[in-house]
């Protein structure tokens, strides 16, 4: 009987810290739909995803890779070609990065002539990444001077969309540095929205055309449908997801949950509370005899 009270109390707890994921509906406005998310101390399912996939970003298989360039076991084009593979799920961040101009820059410095070819892959880089531009400032002249560096506005079509490009967030602007050669490394586009399914694009040039994606949900109260489905290449705990389709009308996406929630309190309430009586007994028992204190922030 203890072993299920505590199960109980755990499980209580933990719904209470999780914070939910939440998706707009076609009909509510962004700004309306951000202001809710922040009072209910929730996601937005935008940064949930994006979270996601720059959690998969790993940089041990780079490492093994750039060990085999910098050896020459395997070209700089076979280099490219692995590296942009490793990242067909996953949003690379800053460490990976670093970590990739760093094999670059080593390579470009145990060859005897410049490769032009080398220094375009670590002037993009530089000119997309403003932590790259602090930790290598000595590239500064190389990597502008005379160069073609483009500034480009974010698309108005993609203004509530969170945007990334090769791992940076797209806010307003972003420097594209145009690679001279051609290579198999391609730029990363990676689209996230709070209402359509995400979209993952590999190009050579920054132009960007609207997308065709899925609208998740259904706009109607009391209406199930959606487009779930489409997240199937990401855990989205459906327990957490929360569809805000008016500013009074916020439904689970899935309601059988949350009448399983429900009937769980309504069921288990009295054990409930007696594990709560349970919990706070042992406390003071344990605490006999023993000098409490308690340090306040």
């Amino acid at each position: 009987m203890k072993a299920q009270i505590y199960l109980m109390l755990l499980l209580i707890i933990s719904g209470q810290t999780y914070a939910n994921i939440y998706i707009r509906g076609p009909n509510i406005e962004q700004n309306s739909f951000v202001d809710i998310v922040k009072e209910k101390q929730g996601i937005q399912l935008s940064r949930w995803l994006l979270d996601n996939d720059r959690r998969k970003s790993k940089i041990d298989p780079l490492i093994d890779l750039g060990e085999k360039y910098l050896s020459s076991e395997i070209s700089l084009a076979d280099f490219l070609f692995s590296i942009e593979k490793l990242n067909d799920h996953s949003a690379p961040d800053l460490e990976w990065r670093q970590a990739l101009v760093d094999i670059l820059v080593k390579k470009s410095e145990s060859l005897s002539s410049h490769s032009t070819e080398i220094w375009d892959q670590i002037c993009y880089f530089f000119n997309l990444d403003e932590n790259i531009q602090t930790r290598w400032s000595q590239f500064y002249q190389q990597c502008n001077k005379n160069q073609k560096i483009k500034e480009i506005e974010k698309p108005v079509f993609l203004k509530n969309d969170v945007v990334i490009i090769d791992g940076i967030e797209w806010v307003d602007k972003v420097k594209f540095y145009l690679r001279k050669k051609t290579n198999p490394l391609k730029i990363q586009i990676r689209i996230y929205s709070d209402m359509y399914s995400p979209v993952f694009i590999k190009k050579t040039s920054m132009d960007i055309e609207p997308p065709d994606r899925l609208t998740l949900s259904s706009d109607d109260c009391g209406e199930q449908k959606n487009q779930l489905n489409s997240l199937l290449d990401y855990p989205l705990p459906l327990y957490q997801v929360q569809i805000v389709k008016r500013k009074n009308c916020i439904e689970s996406a899935d309601p059988s949950l949350a009448e399983t929630k429900s009937n769980f309190w309504t069921e288990n309430k009295k054990w409930i509370w007696i594990g709560g009586l349970a919990m706070g007994a042992l406390f003071i028992y344990q605490a006999q005899d023993h000098e409490i204190s308690f340090d306040w922030p």
